[in-house]
């Protein structure tokens, strides 16, 4: 319960727009937003503030495998930055309410709304098992041609659609 009054006073604070590693004076603890395209900052902040117990970590939604959020979400001891290893103290709270990415059944629910099926479509996102298991439920749904690309794999798209047996290039056939 205390996790979770702290985690709505940090919210609280971060609505009111403090800025990163700024004490918030009326919830007694420090926290950050993070920010696109500042990494940097993202991990110095963490090395400075993990470990420390007063400290709140909020992760917002899904975190991918191999990524410090996910290490921090499994109860991590320690994370490494800048190849030292910090140790984690801090409280960390997973919001996933504020998840941007979608679920299978709101994936499914918007291709409904496709109005004509797809040559073929390819899941690039997600880890294997969430990919493999919404490749089956679009292929049982919609009975659509569905892959699973491997990593670096390359498609030709211009191939694929302007080939000799096209009629009509630039058409899907």
């Amino acid at each position: 319960m205390e996790s979770s009054r702290r985690a709505q006073r940090a919210l609280h604070a971060h609505g009111r727009g403090f800025e990163k590693d700024q004490q918030c004076a009326h919830a007694g603890h420090y926290h950050f937003r993070q920010r696109h395209g500042h990494r940097r900052a993202r991990a110095a902040s963490l090395e400075r503030l993990a470990p420390d117990p007063k400290n709140i970590i909020l992760l917002a939604g899904f975190q991918a495998e191999g990524t410090r959020g996910r290490a921090l979400e499994v109860g991590a001891k320690t994370i490494r930055i800048h190849g030292q290893d910090i140790p984690v103290a801090a409280e960390v709270i997973n919001l996933r309410q504020f998840s941007a990415h979608a679920g299978k059944s709101e994936l499914l629910r918007w291709l409904t709304g496709v109005p004509s099926p797809p040559r073929q479509i390819y899941l690039t996102h997600g880890e294997p098992p969430a990919s493999a298991a919404l490749k089956t439920a679009i292929e049982s749904a919609f009975r659509w041609r569905v892959a699973l690309p491997q990593y670096l794999q390359t498609v030709d798209l211009d191939t694929q659609y302007n080939s000799p047996t096209c009629p009509g290039r630039g058409k899907v056939c």
